[in-house]
């Protein structure tokens, strides 16, 4: 009999995994005994994967629904004394060393945690930075591994706060801060997984040559933005220096090492009298404007760039003190020296606290306004201080000297002639207007109207959860709009000031914010329309718009598609029809969809509209996979890779790829091509998360397909990883890919780790989509699967119940996925042996498999199985027979020797020897035994070919049968309680055997 679980990997027409750009499902076949905890997403967007049957009496079948080589980080350095600015640049980091440094900053071994060391980049006075590999995400990372005596405040609990704010670091993401992917203890030490970024430290940079006083304000800004966002999240970075500053190859200034961060709870805890960090040590030393300060190897802060306030006896500081340390390496940087006198650090510092701050250099060309700024920030007083890095930004981000070239030229042509004067206003504020308007430009894309029109639409569904789905997809549209109307006006306000955003940056960013506009206005578009088949599928289209965030990132966009302005307005129409296509497939409404593509593929096979055809391509490859025609997404998918190979688009590329692998999984040859153009592409894109967990879907689903459950599972949680830190822990593909994991899980004897993914996704669902939402009829149905599985027949039957009639209503009596709970309720009324009551139910779900699948697929041979097991309780051997060779020729037709083929030579096994045909038995039984030796499985399986085969064994292998029954009855045994009826048999059998 078949557990349905519905965990698993769809079929071809089934919705499927997907990356959160759009949302056709990747068909992930189910694979024999397993089944999906679901339905058929009339939105691709949730693929549940096949899960496999835990331990079953007599032998049920479950089912589950399912770097760069060269780049560098700067090594922490030693706080100097300005240097000339001449002297030349350090190298960023020492040569990679090939054999393991042998000093006492090498681990001990040649890996930290999963990272695999490969070089030695440098050493500080906290710890040792390593290039190292992750080989879970298949990336190149710097590993930062501080010294044994710099881990600095281990509380009561034994958590240390770097560790612990190292943690709250990666939950940062911001273009201008060095991410930070993961923190731990090893051998004692805390290390930090970091982003490996190539490039030169600010400090380094400033050195390397002359720089213009802007050239420098342009880097500080982008600093200081990233010292903004870490205050936003409640961070401080207590050490902020022009060492502490990388400048990657393309220019942009990222802020590292915040290993003296402290976050605002400690800052909370200082406030309250509550002991955080040590007190300082007296200073006494001379040479501290050369080394940090530090208490028993606990570094402290750099002295030339430290706020008074952080002198203390408790060195107490918060974001007023990065406030600080900005302005006076600012200072440092512009005017070529420290900003208080004193050669010694006592009377450096003693300086600092009086607030004298040096006057410029003469002959300085760095307008006074700058130094009124600096100044006010240098202010011994954090009060007297600017209230946060954001107003300092403000202040700092005038450019005087265009103000008054600006008047100078306005009043010169005043007195020449009065048109010059409406010509120059004209050019002063036609760059202003567009930052004015942003919100204005959202007007019938997402506006009071819009909304009202949606609301409209949802109501009229007349389904009990559309107030609550109106609610949700208006939260997830509002944070999408303030994210585009802040970046909006963030870019046109970059470009008023000369030399801080090139026009190229201008006008890569603002195509990309018009193309989120176009995807957004389509969405909207689709949304007012929804009807009761699509409301069901609003949220996941809703989270699937590409994020906004991705404008930010120039790097990114400059892989992107070249095009020119002029080109970009001509191709304006045919990309609105393929956004419109795509919100349509993400809702679920394919025939519309297949209309309008058709248009956009039509018109866009001209020279000049080749890169709107490689996105046509790919998202008619995904439409293909959503109908399930594989041969027809194989060929659009390919084109579209081939295409945006030749365009250099390397995202689109590594999209189409990554789908391509699901189309050949039964050729090896061309999946292997496929996944190897995939990572190549998601490489040379900058290896997005996105990408790669697409990728990981694919290979996770293929691996399913194959049988191979346990690597299944783990391409499954490399997807849920990547997922989860991307997207958050209740989007909604976050959630998917932790159904695949489940599902697979549930094929290997890990099954209570299983159980305990399927509760997290229930909860999970049921509180982002509501108590009556069909995905959560999904989730239902894999924690009914799993209390049937463990015998709890009358408290799993509700949650199948439940399941079913959710199903029905959102997607009719005809919806291919309901095989899933119909199965897994069947199975529960079979173990209550209310057989006439569970085959109608098996009849119906292999209808249902066989409308979808036809009769050579895995779902196809699950439901065969389970029949032939039924027959077989009723006393129809006949029958069962007939049913289990069916099975096995359908699972061979779909792959030779695939492992869940040993569920139905089971089942034919029993019944010939219920007819007495022993001989043939035989053979059955043996190849059952040799695929599940090979492939483990749940150990109630296992036993149960055991003592099939010993019952068919001739006479002459008598001891081989005994040990075999033998076998079979110390697992039975081992579960008493469960298995207690099998036990007998054996027992008696056993019995028998001896007289």
């Amino acid at each position: 009999m078949t557990i349905r679980n519905g965990n698993e990997p769809r079929g071809a027409a089934k919705a499927g995994a997907d990356d959160k750009h759009v949302t056709e499902p990747i068909p992930v076949a189910r694979a024999s005994r397993s089944r999906r905890a679901g339905r058929r997403d009339p939105a691709p967007a949730q693929v549940t994967l096949v899960v496999p049957p835990p331990a079953r009496p007599q032998g049920a079948s479950v089912r589950v629904p399912p770097p760069n080589a060269n780049a560098s980080v700067p090594a922490s350095e030693k706080p100097l004394r300005p240097e000339p600015r001449g002297s030349p640049p350090e190298a960023v980091a020492p040569a990679p060393a090939r054999k393991a440094p042998a000093d006492r900053e090498s681990p001990a071994r040649a890996s930290v945690g999963r990272y695999h060391i490969l070089d030695k980049l440098g050493s500080g006075g906290m710890g040792v930075v390593y290039s190292a590999y992750d080989p879970e995400l298949h990336r190149r990372v710097a590993i930062k591994l501080l010294h044994p005596d710099a881990n600095t405040v281990v509380r009561a609990d034994g958590s240390s706060r770097l560790l612990r704010e190292a943690q709250a670091m990666a939950r940062l993401s911001h273009p201008n801060v060095v991410s930070v992917y993961d923190a731990g203890t090893f051998a004692g030490r805390v290390f930090i997984a970091m982003e490996l970024v190539e490039g030169l430290s600010l400090r380094h940079w400033l050195q390397a040559e002359h720089r213009t006083w802007r050239e420098v304000m342009e880097l500080f800004r982008q600093a200081g933005q990233g010292l903004a966002a870490a205050h936003a999240a409640g961070l401080v970075h207590r050490d902020f220096k022009p060492a502490n500053v990388i400048v990657n190859r393309d220019g942009r200034a990222q802020v590292m090492d915040f290993g003296l961060a402290r976050t605002t709870t400690d800052l909370e805890a200082a406030e309250a009298g509550r002991p955080t960090t040590p007190s300082l040590l007296p200073i006494t030393q001379d040479d501290l404007l050369e080394s940090p300060l530090t208490e028993a190897g606990r570094v402290m802060g750099t002295p030339a760039y430290m706020p008074p306030e952080q002198q203390h006896e408790d060195g107490r500081t918060d974001a007023r003190g990065d406030q600080f340390s900005f302005c006076a390496s600012l200072y440092e940087a512009l005017y070529g020296q420290l900003p208080f006198e004193g050669k010694r650090s006592a009377e450096y510092l003693s300086e600092a606290r009086t607030g004298r701050v040096r006057p410029p250099p003469r002959g300085s060309r760095v307008p006074s306004s700058l130094f009124r700024a600096l100044a006010r920030g240098l202010s011994p007083s954090p009060e007297a201080r600017y209230a946060s890095m954001a107003v300092l930004l403000e202040a700092l981000g005038g450019d005087p000297s265009v103000d008054w070239q600006r008047r100078g030229a306005v009043a010169a042509a005043a007195l020449l002639l009065a048109s010059a004067v409406g010509v120059t206003w004209w050019v002063g504020n036609h760059r202003r207007t567009p930052c004015r308007d942003a919100e204005a430009r959202l007007a019938g894309v997402w506006d009071g109207q819009r909304k009202v029109d949606v609301q409209q639409a949802f109501t009229a569904t007349g389904k009990p959860h559309a107030p609550t789905a109106f609610t949700r997809v208006t939260a997830t549209l509002d944070g999408f709009a303030r994210e585009w109307t802040g970046m909006h006006r963030e870019t046109c306000e970059a470009a008023r000031v000369r030399g801080h955003q090139s026009d190229e940056v201008l006008s890569l960013r603002m195509a990309c914010l018009e193309r989120r506009r176009s995807a957004l206005g389509a969405m909207t578009g689709v949304l007012v329309q929804t009807d009761a088949e699509s409301l069901d599928s609003a949220l996941d289209a809703a989270q699937r718009l590409p994020p906004v965030s991705g404008c930010a990132d120039v790097e990114a966009l400059r892989r992107g598609l070249p095009e020119s302005s002029e080109q970009r307005e001509q191709l304006e129409a045919l990309r609105a029809r393929v956004d419109r296509a795509t919100a349509l497939v993400e809702a679920g409404r394919y025939t519309q969809a297949q209309e309008e593509l058709k248009v956009a593929l039509e018109q866009s096979r001209t020279p000049d509209s080749r890169p709107v055809l490689a996105e046509a391509l790919e998202l008619e490859g995904r439409l293909g996979l959503v109908m399930g025609d594989e041969a027809r997404a194989r060929a659009a998918l390919r084109e579209s890779l081939l295409t945006a190979q030749a365009l250099r688009h390397d995202q689109l590329a590594a999209r189409a790829a990554a789908r391509l692998v699901t189309t050949v999984s039964s050729e090896r040859t061309l999946e292997e091509w496929s996944v190897a153009q995939a990572r190549s592409a998601i490489e040379r894109a900058g290896g997005a998360p996105e990408l790669e967990a697409l990728l990981q879907m694919s290979l996770g689903r293929n691996d399913f397909l194959r049988g191979q459950y346990a690597q299944a599972a783990e391409a499954f949680a490399r997807s849920a990883t990547l997922r989860e830190k991307d997207l958050g822990a209740e989007h909604l593909l976050t959630v998917e890919s932790l159904r695949n994991q489940a599902a697979a899980l549930s094929r290997t004897p890990d099954t209570e780790r299983a159980a305990d993914l399927l509760r997290r996704v229930l909860e999970t669902t049921e509180r982002v989509m509501g108590p009556d939402h069909p995905q959560t009829a999904m989730a239902a149905n894999a924690v009914g699967y799993h209390l049937v599985s463990s015998r709890r027949f009358e408290e799993g039957m509700p949650y199948l119940l439940r399941a079913i009639a959710l199903e029905e209503q959102a997607l009719g009596a005809d919806s291919a996925t309901l095989s899933y709970p119909l199965n897994n309720l069947a199975d529960a009324l079979e173990s209550l042996d209310r057989y006439a009551e569970a085959r109608p139910l098996r009849e119906r779900a292999l209808a249902l498999d066989l409308k979808a699948h036809g009769p050579a697929h895995p779902e196809t041979a699950a439901d065969l199985t389970a029949l032939g097991d039924l027959a077989l309780r009723e006393g129809r051997p006949r029958d069962a027979m007939d049913f289990a060779r069916r099975a096995v020729d359908a699972y061979e037709a779909f792959q030779k020797d695939h492992p869940d083929v040993a569920a139905p030579l089971t089942t034919l096994g029993q019944a010939l020897l219920a007819r007495g045909q022993a001989r043939e038995a035989h053979a059955a039984l043996e190849r059952a035994l040799h695929l599940r030796t090979l492939h483990p499985g749940p150990g109630a399986d296992l036993a149960k070919t055991r003592f099939a085969l010993a019952r068919a064994l001739p006479s002459k292998d008598a001891a081989r049968a005994r040990a075999l029954a033998t076998q079979s009855l110390a697992f039975y045994a081992s579960d008493a309680a469960t298995f207690s009826a099998e036990a007998d048999r054996i027992r008696e059998w056993l019995q028998g055997r001896r007289r």
